[in-house]
């Protein structure tokens, strides 16, 4: 799960002047201690950063992130996403935020609150090939095929070389009974990488050439 979680490097950047600035040493201490593997120490500082009253809004909303994201990154699912939920509130146009909240509810189980964390994220960022990929999946679970595949096009629109949405599109096609379309996919994960095991083998299986 962790690498689902990019942690925001933008509180390096941040100015430290007068009463404000235990709490933003504490949020790049945490950031630190978290990069050296100290992780209870982390979460420590993160909390104490958050609960110092010293943030501004954005500090704030980015500091509870990066404390989800490690929750994320140590599976404790209700601390992340209560984390990424405190968050998109202070910062209700934070589209890594949202798509952050998505998948720990899909990880968790809550699809329906994932779709629209999904939807969210995508509706302030339509670019985001990521967001389409995972909302796909979603779809292809609840066994909306014709959504998932819209999905996992969008995202290779975006991504020409996604591999990960390759696989699932064939996936989908396979499900939607078109195994030539699923083909072209496999076909064309061949072509980014000749030597994809995967791909030749899912060829063979549906007997049809590489």
């Amino acid at each position: 799960m962790a690498a689902l979680f990019a942690v925001l490097a933008c509180l390096a950047a941040l100015s430290v002047s007068g009463a404000a600035a235990d709490g933003f040493d504490d949020a790049r201490s945490a950031s630190e201690a978290e990069a050296v593997g100290e992780h209870g120490q982390a979460l420590y500082l993160y909390g104490r950063a958050i609960a110092s009253g010293d943030l501004d809004p954005i500090s704030q909303a980015n500091t509870l992130y990066n404390r989800g994201a490690l929750h994320a990154k140590l599976d404790n699912l209700v601390g992340a996403a209560n984390d990424f939920t405190r968050a998109v509130k202070l910062r209700p146009d934070f589209s890594l935020g949202h798509r952050s909240l998505a998948v720990v509810h899909a990880f968790a189980g809550r699809d329906i609150k994932a779709l629209a964390a999904f939807g969210r994220a995508l509706h302030l960022n339509p670019e985001d090939a990521i967001a389409f990929n995972d909302r796909g999946t979603i779809y292809y679970k609840l066994g909306q095929l014709d959504e998932a595949v819209f999905d996992f096009t969008q995202a290779l629109r975006l991504e020409p070389a996604y591999a990960s949405a390759y696989y699932n599109r064939a996936a989908t096609w396979e499900e939607l009974g078109v195994p030539e379309r699923a083909a072209d996919d496999y076909r064309a994960l061949l072509i980014i990488d000749p030597d994809d095991g995967v791909a030749q083998a899912d060829l063979k299986r549906l007997g049809l050439d590489p």
